[in-house]
């Protein structure tokens, strides 16, 4: 038997979250967010989406995600966050390891 699970995601909820990940993340429209997940899944909307719109952040998204070329992209697009699928303070680790491989890019 297979059980589905529904959440009711209202605009109100949505834009605690957002505002709670941007305080968490201080992200601004400096940044450039590489989002791998898709847009309907929670962290990928809050995070990506969501800082979008309310940070201005730059949101990178590819028609469809390549683990090989995670690390290409991020460099090709500059960024400096990126999302995957773990919990919310290891996003911030993910920040300072983008923004030193890519400062090893540019030396």
């Amino acid at each position: 038997m297979v059980r589905i699970s529904v959440f009711v995601f209202n605009s109100d909820r949505f834009n605690y979250m957002t505002v709670a990940v941007n305080q968490f993340m201080n992200l601004t429209d400096q940044d450039v967010l590489y989002d791998c997940l898709p847009l309907y899944h929670t962290a990928g909307g809050v995070v990506g989406v969501g800082q979008m719109i309310i940070a201005g952040t730059t949101l990178v998204i590819k028609k469809k995600f390549s683990a090989s070329r995670f690390w290409d992209d991020c460099v090709e697009y500059k960024c400096t966050v990126g999302t995957k699928h773990l919990p919310w303070y290891k996003l911030c680790v993910y920040r300072r390891i983008l923004l030193h491989v890519f400062a090893l890019y540019l030396q």
